[in-house]
Formats: C-alpha cells, sequence, structure tokens
C-alpha cells in the first residue's frame, strides 16, 4: 500500500522481486498518490510482469487501502498474502523464512496469520511494530532468542503473511477504520476472538524505514498531526469495547494518562490536543464499522 512515497516504493518492489527461493507477485494499491509515484511505477511495471497496479480515485486512508488489497488479492485467487507498506524493506530471504514457518506448522490450517520480525534502520526492534503475546505484554528480546517460532495475539501490517482461509473466516479488515488500529483490530480479531494460532517469526526480518524509532503520541507530536489522532481513540474504543477487560484496564487508562501528559508535558496546543483526543474517545461509542466478507465458493466455507 502505497500513498506519496515513490523512492520508498521503489525499493520496497525491488526487495519484493529479488526474494529468494519463492518467487510473489506484487499488488500495489496506491491511494491516489501524485503523478512522481504513477511514473515510478511504470518503471517498475516495465521491469516486470510480475506487479499489478490499482491506482484509487481518492484517499481511502491505510485501513481501506489494506481491505481493498486483500479483496482483490483473493478475488484474484491468491492463497497467501504478504502484507506490508511502502516503506518496509524486506531481506532477501524474509519470505523464505516466513514459507518455512507456514510448512513447519502444517500450512494455512495451522494458524491464522505469521509476522515477521521488524527491525528499525539501526537494527535495533522497531517500537512502532512490536508483536504482543498476552494481555498488554510484548515480545521480549529474550524470547526471540529463545524460540524460532512465538505464539502472538496482535501485529501489525509490517511482514505479515495472511491465508486465504483466515480471510474466509474472519473477513477483511474495516475499512471505515481509515487510519490507525485496522491491523491491531484485525490481528485481534484473528487471534483473540476467533482463537486462531498466530506467531512471530524470528528469523524472518524487515527493516521499516520510518522517520524516527519512537511511538507515536498525541502529546508530542507536531501540530499538523494532532487531527489523525482522532481515528487512533475513536478506533481503539471500537477495538477494545469487544473486549472489556481490555478496555477497562488498558483504553480507559490509556486515555486518562495521555490527558494527563497533554497538559503537563504538551508543549503547545493543548487545547486542540485534549478536544481530539477526547472527541476520538466519545464518537467510539458509536462507531458502527461493517463487517465485511469476500464472496467465496462453496467448498471455501468453513
Amino acid at each position: 500500500m502505497t500513498y506519496n512515497r515513490p523512492r520508498l516504493l521503489k525499493e520496497c518492489v525491488k526487495a519484493l522481486l529479488a526474494q529468494e527461493k519463492y518467487a510473489c507477485d506484487v499488488i500495489i494499491v496506491d491511494n491516489d498518490s501524485d503523478e512522481e509515484t504513477w511514473h515510478t511505477v511504470d518503471s517498475l511495471i516495465a521491469d516486470s510482469d510480475r506487479i499489478i497496479y490499482h491506482r484509487l480515485a481518492r484517499n481511502i486512508g491505510g485501513a481501506g487501502g489494506f481491505a481493498y488489497g486483500i479483496e482483490k488479492a483473493f478475488q484474484q485467487g491468491y492463497d497467501l498474502f504478504w502484507l506490508m507498506d511502502d516503506d518496509v524493506i524486506q531481506r532477501p530471504d524474509a519470505l523464505d523464512t516466513l514459507m518455512h514457518a507456514h510448512i513447519a506448522l502444517g500450512g494455512p490450517d495451522g494458524y491464522g496469520f505469521l509476522s515477521g520480525r521488524t527491525v528499525w534502520t539501526d537494527g535495533k526492534l522497531c517500537l512502532m511494530n512490536r508483536q504482543r503475546c498476552g494481555f498488554n505484554t510484548y515480545v521480549s528480546e529474550e524470547s526471540l532468542k529463545r524460540s524460532e517460532f512465538i505464539g502472538i495475539d496482535q501485529a501489525t501490517f509490517v511482514s505479515l503473511l495472511l491465508p486465504r482461509e483466515t480471510v474466509v473466516k474472519v473477513g477483511l479488515p474495516y475499512k471505515e477504520y481509515f487510519i490507525w488500529g485496522d491491523d491491531i483490530e484485525y490481528t485481534r480479531r484473528i487471534a483473540v476472538r476467533n482463537k486462531l494460532r498466530a506467531y512471530l517469526v524470528r528469523d524472518s526480518v524487515c527493516v521499516h524505514k520510518m522517520k524516527d524509532n519512537t511511538g507515536s503520541s498525541i502529546a508530542d507530536d507536531n501540530e499538523e498531526r494532532i487531527d489523525r489522532y482522532y481515528y487512533a481513540y475513536r478506533n481503539e474504543n471500537h477495538l477494545y469495547r469487544r473486549e472489556p477487560l481490555m478496555f477497562i484496564a488498558y483504553y480507559l487508562p490509556k486515555c486518562f494518562l495521555n490527558l494527563l501528559r497533554i497538559v503537563f508535558r504538551a508543549s503547545g496546543y493543548k487545547g486542540k490536543r485534549m478536544g481530539t483526543l477526547l472527541k476520538g474517545f466519545m464518537d467510539g461509542f458509536t462507531f458502527r464499522p461493517q463487517l465485511t466478507f469476500v464472496p467465496v465458493q462453496k467448498d471455501e466455507r468453513s
């Protein structure tokens, strides 16, 4: 999924086309990018017949883009979907290692999703993409040293391998989320609410070329980015209300603590920051995204 990052998109696609042992087709979902992105995609397509390009007429957000891409790949008959953004650069053996896990775990009936290990440009774990393996518990460095496959219940859409069978069972991500939280909701829908096993595959590694390796914070972020936090708090309200313990023990304290951070730490725009958080929190109680399933053949239904 891409939006106005042609240089990174080119690097991402080149890394995918250069995967060792297993070849993959590349479906690019373009969220109405500018002309430079079109020209970049044209040059990529000229060099490879394994690229499929979908340019959307308007920006439907990351959530909409991933839902659209999974649906198109499903309709075109693919059995496995490998999800990532355009700033994710896979190491040459990343897919080979995921496929090794796919086979070792018994194929698509043996798991709901697999997640690769994500590092930042300095080789350290990418904070935005850490997987969780229990109630508010991130996978630790020690567990990475001990195990090749680690059971998890939450991941991001950064090197996520998704079997067709999982999409049949749980449907598509909520496109109405627009940005933020769609991947957390979807992976928790798979692993927690549908109780399908999910794993972090330690040796499948990608580099997430984010601007910096820090978590996002409404108290500290730039003024022009404050509005997007509305979606974070609205979407998380919807997500965690479906898991009452997480709503009470994680989401509510998170909102309260971030209000305190805004009051005592934010350097400016405190009213805008607090208003955005509170509006997202309140709107989450009436937010009702539509669960969508891709039509399937009778023999695919479980």
